[in-house]
Formats: C-alpha cells, structure tokens, sequence
C-alpha cells in the first residue's frame, strides 16, 4: 500500500513538473522581461507586471490580499500539513 501511495505521489509531482516546464518554456519571453524587471526594480506591482506582459490569461478579479488573510492561509497550510503527517 505504502509504494502505491508513493507512486502516485511521484507520478502527481513528475506531472506537475511537466505541466511547470511546458508552460515556462511557452513564455520563455514573459519570464525573461520578469526577471529583467525584477532584477533592476526587486519588485513589481500587478500594474507593472500587466504592463511587461499583459493581463492573466483568466479573470479571477484583481484585488489585494490583506496580510491577516494571507497569515491565516498560512496556518490553515500548516495545519493541513500537519493532518495528513498524522
């Protein structure tokens, strides 16, 4: 049971990896401005970022994440973490 469930997990993680790599080797060019800019800036806002590449290929909305949002999807991960380690 335990090499199945390792299995999979390397089968979801070496499709992952393939899905990652495709999509990054497809907008080789957009990375490439990214890492232009960031390097000279250090960092980009969504108005930058828009401006270098274009809008996001769907439209979830823009809006900003507060930071007690963003700290408490960080616990919610670690606590989720630590409950498929037990």
């Amino acid at each position: 049971m335990e090499s199945m469930i390792d299995n999979e997990a390397r089968h979801v993680v070496a499709s992952a990896y393939q899905t990652t790599e495709g999509i990054l080797t497809t907008h080789r060019d957009k990375l490439e401005k990214l890492a232009e800019a960031l390097l000279e800036k250090e960092t980009l806002d969504y108005d930058q970022v828009v401006q270098l590449i274009g809008p996001p290929p769907y439209d979830l909305g823009r809006r900003q994440v507060e930071s007690v949002e963003f700290e408490q999807s960080l616990k919610n991960l670690s606590t989720d973490t630590d409950a498929t380690k037990a």
